[in-house]
């Protein structure tokens, strides 16, 4: 019997420790499938914190909105009221369930070519809210608005006063005899004038503003304020008498330097007076024969450009009290979206409003972005504009207002996956290791049972064996 009992619990102990051994291996299968999807869930982390993510900015990257259909194909600040036409890589707009109606009207088919003239006023009438004889003013207008611009620039340049224009002060003064004109030339050559101890300007401003300012024509008014102005100025600091660097009066108290010339460079700088590629002041000899014909020469032209000065603004003030400055660029806008549907035809995605769908889609150049230069011919003979486009197609990586960055929202999301999955893996990692803990006490318990019983019956045998000998 104890041999039995002996022999039974051996088995016993034996397939507990079969079982224990299955387990363990199971467990440790489990614990590298958990290794298997924590590198997984960390790839899939990773990736999502690389992921870049399409913007649109109107500060060249300093800060961000997202780039939708509406930001491209809809007038809008984003845009500045800018058109940027999606296209397909076959050039065809793409177009929306808004727009879908309108391109109907334009291109049944969606074929390019269509005839967009015949139904341009009604369709940008009825995207804009604006009536159609509103529209029409608009387009006509722009020919009337021509015809007084050319108008006026048939008009031609003011005469040219090149006939009596001479170079310089010392040359104005030389122009006189007048007695303090020679005092001036004399100054005007000494240069620095060292040594002055006394100063009074008003002598000089006062034969500039008698005598001098004539002959800067319709300067004169700017040359007699200035010369007024820098005259108090420099009286003002002589008696101050501080120690001054640069300017035409240097030096210290006592002993000053003083310099006309660049005294009346400063004047002609601060009356703005007209000057030669010199940087030379130039003024107008009134003495002169030809000036009085120029005279008569430029009141017949002040008169006929005044005149076409008069009808050029009360036509563009006639044009302008039909629309608004937004009404005009709500129509130049839809003008621009409509007139590519009839040339390059259209495609229907109404997914474009899926902000990440358009995003995936500019990302793998499935689309492109189309901007439109405009250029307006006047059609004089039916009073009309006619607008022609020029395309620029270009990817959306090459764009000036798109950006790639990265993602917050999916950063954000992938790293409350992430932690969530990595949870729930630590959590039964966890499980596993106790549940190994205790099969691993329970295995070497067994494995020592086993080696006790494993004795105990070597025992029992060699005992029986020894009574048959």
């Amino acid at each position: 019997m104890g041999l039995g009992a002996t022999s039974y619990n051996y088995l016993f102990l034996k397939n507990e420790l079969s079982n224990n051994q299955r387990e363990l291996m199971s467990l440790s299968n489990q614990k590298m499938a958990l290794a298997r999807d924590s590198s997984k869930i960390s790839r899939e982390y990773q990736e999502a914190l690389n992921k870049k993510v399409l913007k649109w900015s109107t500060n060249a990257g300093s800060s961000y909105t997202d780039l939708t259909y509406d930001t491209l194909m809809k007038p809008c600040r984003a845009n500045n009221f800018e058109p940027y036409v999606l296209s397909d890589l076959k050039g065809r707009t793409v177009v929306d369930s808004s727009y879908l109606k309108f391109a109907k009207m334009i291109s049944p088919d969606g074929k390019s070519g269509a005839d967009y003239e015949s139904v341009r006023y009604q369709i940008l009438s009825a995207a804009t809210g604006i009536p159609v004889s509103n529209i029409m003013s608009l387009y006509n207008s722009d020919s009337a608005i021509y015809d007084k611009q050319k108008a006026l620039d048939e008009v031609g340049p003011e005469p040219s006063k090149d006939s009596f224009t001479r170079v310089g002060f010392y040359n104005l003064f030389s122009n006189s005899d007048d007695k303090t004109a020679k005092g001036l030339i004399q100054l005007y050559n000494m240069g620095d004038f060292k040594g002055v101890t006394s100063l009074d300007t008003s002598e000089v401003t006062n034969y500039l503003v008698k005598n001098a300012s004539p002959y800067f024509l319709d300067k004169q008014d700017d040359f007699i304020n200035a010369a007024k102005a820098l005259g108090e100025e420099y009286q003002t600091l002589f008696n101050k008498g501080e120690d001054y660097e640069g300017g035409a009066l240097t030096g210290s108290k006592g002993n000053y330097t003083f310099n006309f010339q660049t005294y009346l460079n400063e004047l002609c700088s601060m009356a703005n007076l007209d000057i030669n590629e010199n940087g030379e002041c130039l003024w107008y000899d009134i003495t002169d024969e030809s000036y009085s014909q120029w005279e008569t020469q430029h009141a017949e032209w002040e008169k006929a450009y005044n005149e076409a000065l008069n009808e050029y603004n009360i036509t563009v003030d006639e044009s302008s009290r039909l629309l608004t400055a937004e009404q005009e660029n709500l129509i130049m806008y839809y003008d621009v979206i409509f007139s590519s549907i009839a040339e390059n035809g259209w495609t229907e995605n109404d997914r474009v409003n899926d902000t990440d769908y358009l995003n995936q889609m500019l990302q793998n150049n499935l689309y492109t972005i189309t901007t439109v230069t405009r250029t307006n011919t006047i059609n004089h003979a039916l009073k009309t504009s006619d607008w022609s486009n020029d395309y620029q197609t270009n990817i959306a990586s090459n764009f000036k207002n798109i950006f790639s960055v990265s993602d917050t929202e999916v950063r954000e999301e992938a790293m409350a996956v992430y932690e969530h999955k990595k949870n729930i893996i630590n959590e039964k990692e966890s499980r596993i290791d106790t549940r190994m803990s205790t099969v691993e006490t329970e295995t070497a318990a067994i494995q020592q049972m086993i080696k006790s019983l494993e004795t105990i019956k070597n025992e029992n045998i060699e005992r029986t064996m020894s009574i048959f000998t």
